[in-house]
């Protein structure tokens, strides 16, 4: 525990008695609410005075006449531990503050706002005597000095309370049920926030504990998450715990983990945004009950509780939690998403995400994005005007509509061509949000490209398909987190003896065709070429043997002669037709 002695200014103290100990709580409260990290209280108590042997007496006063305060606390509560229990107030004060209001910026936040390193400083307030060889102490009142460490700042509170408002105003929860309520919030939580995971383990990094850190940067560890959420539906008007606990995490290992407990209707549920973050399918720990198998991993330790020790309280002597599912105890049978009708309208792509007028109607009856289900944008290629998006099913609706093609167009530019020999590029726009590491290999809009250069000028290498399809269209660029990585080179064999390949575009910027990339391609017949870079000793051997014998090649203007005489040299065929 860290102990700092500090002096308190005048306006950071609070005197009370036993008629006003719940207005002492809820100043310790305002003070944590406004992340005031040193403030006291002092407590009145009436005269209380105890009997000393005389080397007591003698070492109080020593360690006063030296100002050592730590020792003499501790001498006073040797003395007095029986006769004033209210010398560990100080941390029930803090116990009482913290406790759980409903409010979203208060109970559980406000215990999860608290960094590991604080501490309370009890200094009971006496006066000594010695008549004859008697020896006494009184002691007058107690002072409580708390020295606290917050994970954010009072104004980071105020940025994050501000943006809290906008997204829940934009959620248009008024009027909701309080399940319509949760799953948009869980919704939002999961489809906006990214794991932390580059700064996990690193200790200095506080504010990924933090709702701030979740809402604001995007980024977080569980607590983030946890508190994020339980902050938005007790906002929201629907009651929320924070739990705490092991669970294993991406690597298989326990470590501590929060999560949350929500009530809706008359039980409470178990949910954990956390894992559930960026889930490409249905949410696996949504509305889940005690004896859900999604949350056999979880070692639950219980609801926090302030003290010098870690201390938990089992939320189950508190609240009545289910056993089975929320949709299990409401008998709600789920329906298949897929076999619904989805309507897209004025789909527009700015800085990574889709907007679009969505309908989605199953069985004459249309759904609610955010309730029943999540749209998820998955790519965007410039210089077709198309893009891609999934329908995922949440909560009483399961599956999903994978790669729903639409029109598409772009914000920053919405004069799309469609002739390959338009000097636009064609970036592909992609929905990946995490972290890239040179020399790995990602999967990004059906394609396998390899990290030769991070941005800025970040440059990729096309090594496969996630899926064999008889048209490929290799881009200019691909769009990662709105910076722009060049494709530069195809790896060897990165499709040797793909069957299904018919028709390939080659990326204008493409300087590299490693060996038998396209080996016994033998349904390619249209190829079209792009770049204008590709010399001898930059396409390796046997780049295009194997393919289909009378194909048609479309070269860049000026460059007929040259890449004929090279591409036969790289095994294309003598009777393929090379023109501009």
């Amino acid at each position: 525990m860290l102990v700092k002695t500090v002096s308190y200014a005048q306006e950071n103290t609070f005197t009370y008695d036993d008629t006003k100990k719940s207005d002492a709580a809820v100043y310790v409260r305002n003070q944590l609410i406004s992340r005031n990290k040193y403030f006291e209280l002092v407590y009145n108590i009436a005269d209380r005075s105890f009997s000393l042997d005389k080397a007591t007496y003698d070492a109080l006063l020593n360690a006063n006449s030296e100002g050592d305060t730590e020792k003499v606390s501790k001498l006073i509560q040797s003395v007095v531990k029986d006769g004033i229990p209210e010398v560990d107030d100080g941390w029930v004060m803090l116990s009482d503050a913290a406790a759980h209001t409903g409010k979203g910026e208060e109970g559980d936040y406000l215990i999860n706002s608290l960094s590991g390193e604080y501490g309370i400083i009890s200094s009971p307030y006496y006066s000594l005597e010695a008549v004859g060889d008697t020896y006494s102490i009184t002691v007058e009142k107690i002072t409580y000095k708390y020295n606290l460490d917050y994970y954010t700042t009072a104004d980071q509170e105020k940025k994050f309370k501000s943006e809290a408002k906008t997204v829940m105003d934009s959620l248009k929860l008024d009027g909701l049920t309080d399940y319509e309520k949760v799953c948009k919030i869980y919704t939002y939580i999961a489809d906006n926030v990214t794991y932390d995971k580059d700064s996990e383990s690193n200790c200095k990094d506080k504010i990924k504990q933090s709702a701030y850190a979740a809402l604001v940067n995007k980024k977080a560890v569980c607590q983030g998450y946890a508190s994020l959420f339980y902050y938005m539906a007790n906002e929201a008007g629907v009651d929320c715990r924070i739990l705490k606990g092991d669970s294993k995490n991406l690597d298989g290992k326990n470590e501590h983990h929060a999560w949350n407990l929500i009530k809706v209707g008359s039980k409470y549920y178990y949910m954990d945004v956390t894992w559930d973050s960026g889930r490409e399918n249905e949410f696996k720990y949504f509305l889940k009950g005690s004896d859900a198998p999604e949350f056999s991993d979880h070692v639950l330790f219980g609801l926090d509780k302030v003290a010098v020790e870690n201390e938990y309280i089992d939320p189950a002597t508190i609240y009545d939690i289910a056993k089975k599912t929320y949709y299990e105890e409401n008998n709600i049978a789920k329906k298949d998403i897929s076999k619904a009708a989805v309507k897209i309208e004025n789909a527009v792509y700015d800085n990574g995400q889709c907007k679009a007028d969505i309908t989605v109607t199953l069985d004459g009856k249309v759904l609610s994005r955010g309730i029943d289900y999540k749209v998820t944008f998955i790519e965007f290629v410039s210089n077709t005007g198309k893009g891609k998006l999934k329908i995922t099913g949440i909560g009483m609706y399961e599956s999903s509509i994978d790669n729903i093609i639409c029109n598409m167009t772009d914000a920053a530019n919405k004069a799309n061509t469609k002739d390959p020999h338009k000097t636009t590029e064609n970036v592909v726009y992609t929905d990946y949000n995490g972290d890239l590491v040179k020399d790995y290999v990602y999967p990004l809009c059906g394609f396998k490209f390899k990290v030769t250069k991070i941005a800025p000028n970040g440059t990729v290498e096309l090594v496969g398909v996630v899926k064999k399809q008889a048209t490929v269209v290799i881009p200019d660029m691909i769009n990662i987190r709105g910076d722009n990585y060049k494709v530069t080179s195809i790896a060897p064999k990165a499709f040797m003896k793909n069957k299904k390949l018919k028709k390939l575009t080659i990326g204008k910027y493409v300087k590299t065709i490693g060996a038998k990339a396209f080996y016994k391609c033998k349904k390619l017949k249209t190829i079209n070429i792009r770049t204008k870079s590709l010399k001898t000793k930059t396409v390796g051997s046997k780049a295009f043997k194997g393919t289909k014998k009378k194909a048609k090649v479309l070269v860049p203007k000026g460059k007929k002669s040259k890449y004929k005489k090279l591409l036969r040299k790289r095994g294309l065929s003598k009777k393929a037709k090379v023109s501009y």
